[in-house]
């Protein structure tokens, strides 16, 4: 079974190749796999900017943004590589990348602080996101709370500072 094109304006294309792939250093636009985690943040940038703010923008899941980047931008799969395949190996990959995160609790300790996933589908668990390349772990999970947009230093005590300002009003559940 054939499934439909996903149709991103070349316009919208340009411009997230231009944030989030071009710029990257040739060894790694050389790396599908590489290319690939730049084309997921430039997907939860579209999702995030683009989708939020321009009406009429089809909604995609990554599999097909990214089929419509390599689409875009031919010359960023090696020579003869299947996207399907590519994604299929980059899938594999993230699976055995560890992540780290934070339980995040109110000042009475009765509340806890859940996310749940983009998709509706998604179920709730507590903040925590994949170690990037030779981040320590608890650096990875303060960055992870702190993106919660929640007032806290999760860092402390552990030699790093990470201030975060209260941009909303988080969500807890009991």
């Amino acid at each position: 079974m054939e499934t439909k094109r996903v149709e991103i304006p070349g316009s919208v294309l340009d411009d997230l190749c231009s944030r989030f792939i071009l710029h990257i250093p040739s060894e790694e636009r050389d790396n599908a796999i590489r290319v690939c985690f730049q084309i997921e943040l430039a997907h939860w940038f579209y999702l995030d900017f683009y989708m939020q703010n321009t009406p009429g923008l089809p909604q995609c899941g990554i599999r097909d943004f990214a089929k419509a980047v390599f689409s875009h931008c031919p010359f960023l799969l090696p020579q003869g590589e299947d996207v399907e395949k590519v994604l299929d190996e980059w899938k594999e990959y993230k699976m055995g990348v560890p992540t780290y995160g934070a339980i995040i609790l109110d000042e009475t300790l009765e509340n806890v602080l859940l996310v749940q996933g983009y998709l509706a589908k998604s179920g709730w668990g507590f903040p925590k996101g994949k170690v990037n390349k030779e981040e320590a772990p608890h650096d990875c999970a303060a960055r992870e709370a702190a993106q919660c947009f929640v007032g806290l230093n999760p860092g402390h005590g552990h030699g790093t500072a990470h201030q975060t300002t209260l941009r909303q009003r988080p969500t807890y559940h009991n």
